[in-house]
């Protein structure tokens, strides 16, 4: 492998470790605490991190072979759903909170369960429908 292509393959580990961590950092209370705005803020920087690095793993994928064996690296973890930033309600008040865990709860359901696809996409928009539909029926007079 050449000097540039080590250093390819090194930016994208060290990359997909802050990826992790980052990913990680969501189910803290420090990132729960942050305003809505900054999380959305980390949650598309997470995402373009994704999107960086499978570029990168692109262009793992086609370093020519020069006989030499090596490790291929990890494919890239699936990038956040845009989607799931409305399905937040720890900044709610506790009587709002109570309406939409049960929407959130399922969301989170659905992406760990399902595949990635347009039919996840519009199974999770519909249940965001929902839950806004819901919230508005227990405030409306």
């Amino acid at each position: 492998m050449q000097e540039y292509q080590i250093r390819v393959v090194n930016e994208k580990k060290e990359l997909d470790e802050k990826c992790n961590q980052l990913e990680r950092f969501f189910d803290t209370t420090l990132f729960k605490s942050l305003p809505e705005d900054e999380q959305g803020r980390l949650v598309r920087q997470l995402s373009h991190m994704r999107v960086y690095s499978k570029i990168l793993a692109e262009r793992i994928g086609n370093f020519k072979d020069d006989g030499v064996e090596e490790e291929k690296p990890a494919a890239a973890p699936e990038p956040v759903e845009h989607i799931m930033q409305f399905f937040k309600y720890a900044h709610l008040p506790p009587h709002l909170a109570e309406i939409s865990k049960p929407f959130s709860d399922m969301a989170h359901d659905i992406v760990k369960k399902l595949p990635r696809n347009p039919e996840r996409t519009v199974a999770l928009r519909k249940l965001l429908e929902s839950k806004d539909a819901a919230v508005r029926a227990f405030i409306a007079k």
